[in-house]
């Protein structure tokens, strides 16, 4: 049965619900990620989204003229450099984002003595930023709108750090922006430079930058050196101001900073095996700020990552060469054990439970390359590892904030290629279309980088751990 049509007669404006509703005139009960007007009709749901229009300073653009076109995913299986926008950014900026922004948190007044730049870049941030870099839709904890900016507005090099993000996003798709990414990339840099240099207690304002300059990294799709080298000087600020506690546990702030900071200093953990990387923290098996909260996705899986990271210290020490000792075997044999235990947490939602499970196997995969050295065969069970990350990455809708976190758990399902195991190639397809789908929504140019070293070791069979350089995983 065709999906009915809509009436003529009866398509009115919509300001409020999914942008499929929106364009039929429909009512929406906006349930995420797909409402259930589109469910109950068949119809693509094409989300919630902000969609940017951009307009001449002069003039209202006619048709075809100054507005950037949206590049919606399903239509291209690649990515698609959409046509930039006509209008000039330094004198159209703030007019450009859509007033249409139903269904999300308004942003608050922003201060006084912004540019028309800077006010359109913050609010890429808040509407689109934010909503890339946390794996939940829960915007009363998202730490990018709710610590992040609002730190951005009494700092000036965490408003740099603010504005270089958002810029580096847009340039991908527009080259306008590119001249604005330079820009405050050399701000941050300089100031950063400055603060180090005149160091003599911990800021939060400079972490905090040194961070975002480390998205910054991933944003921008550079070699993984930079964005080691940003969270490793993190992780020395973390570290010094940790032991000048002396047993006190830092501030709620403080706290969710840091969870910014674990997540991603784990994956670079994970990703390139850096000893500079680890730190004590992740023998707390529950380090996350909002630990208990039901939405908050870092709270289900901190100590899945505390078990990766010590995990990955093993496996690059037999990297390097270190004999595989008896007590290394042991130590990831409890590891192991700890894994084979865990459990997401009861009651979170099912996006952030399938995105757990994957991200259980993708550890899982971590140990059995740990015990590779050893001459285990656990080719069989590899396989099977790999094969469970497709399967829990394949219920979750590429729109879900869950994605966030699948780039890690996809790469590392498709790079097994030890002992014989290969990658099916119905499971080569999944991943390299939810990559291809990834890139298209999400914009972030370090996917579309995994995704190629991906497809070259398929097509070469190369064993993925001996690929040079590391690819940056998030």
């Amino acid at each position: 049965m065709a999906p009915e049509q809509p009436d003529p007669d009866r398509i009115r404006r919509v300001r409020t619900g999914c942008w499929t509703c929106r364009r039929r005139g429909y009512r929406c009960d906006e349930t995420k990620p797909s409402c259930k007007e589109c469910i109950r009709l068949s119809l693509d749901c094409e989300g919630y989204g902000i969609r940017l229009r951009w307009t001449t300073s002069s003039s209202p653009a006619g048709p075809g003229k100054g507005n950037a076109p949206v590049n919606r995913p399903g239509r291209s299986r690649r990515l698609r450099r959409t046509s930039p926008p006509t209008s000039d950014p330094n004198t159209a900026a703030s007019k450009a984002v859509s007033q249409d922004l139903g269904g999300v948190a308004s942003l608050s007044p922003l201060p006084p003595g912004l540019s028309h730049d800077q006010s359109f870049l913050i609010q890429h941030f808040f509407y689109t930023i934010s909503g890339l870099l946390a794996s939940t839709d829960d915007r009363s904890i998202n730490v990018y709108c709710g610590v992040i900016l609002p730190m951005a507005f009494s700092s000036p090099l965490v408003l740099d750090s603010v504005l270089l993000l958002s810029a580096t996003h847009l340039a991908s798709r527009y080259d306008q922006f590119s001249p604005h990414n330079a820009k405050y990339k050399a701000q941050v840099l300089r100031a950063l430079i400055h603060r180090v240099g005149a160091w003599s207690e911990f800021e939060l304002t400079t972490l905090t930058s040194i961070i975002l300059l480390s998205i910054n990294e991933i944003f921008e799709a550079n070699s993984p050196a930079d964005w080691v080298r940003h969270l490793a000087a993190a992780g020395k600020i973390i570290g010094s101001h940790m032991g000048n506690l002396v047993g006190r546990a830092p501030d709620r702030t403080v706290r969710m900073i840091l969870d910014i900071f674990a997540y991603h200093n784990v994956l670079a953990l994970v990703s390139t095996g850096q000893p500079s990387l680890f730190l004590d923290l992740y023998y707390d098996d529950k380090w996350s700020s909002l630990s208990g909260q039901r939405t908050a996705f870092l709270a289900s899986v901190d100590t899945l990552l505390s078990i990766a990271a010590r995990l990955s210290r093993l496996t690059h020490a037999s990297d390097d060469g270190l004999p595989c000792t008896a007590d290394r075997l042991a130590a990831a044999d409890r590891l192991r054990q700890q894994l084979g235990s865990w459990s997401p947490p009861l009651g979170i939602p099912d996006d952030t439970r399938h995105t757990a499970e994957a991200m259980r196997y993708a550890t899982m995969l971590i140990y059995y390359k740990t015990v590779a050295f050893a001459g285990e065969d656990n080719a069989a069970a590899i396989s099977a590892s790999s094969r469970a990350i497709v399967e829990h990455i394949g219920h979750v809708p590429v729109r879900s904030s869950a994605t966030a976190s699948h780039v890690w758990p996809l790469y590392m399902a498709g790079s097994v290629l030890e002992d014989g195991v290969s990658v099916p190639e119905d499971a080569r397809q999944f991943i390299q279309d939810r990559f291809l789908a990834m890139e298209s929504v999400r914009g972030i140019r370090s996917v579309g980088i995994v995704r190629r070293r991906l497809e070259q070791a398929w097509s070469t069979e190369v064993v993925s751990a001996k690929l040079e350089p590391p690819v940056i995983l998030f």
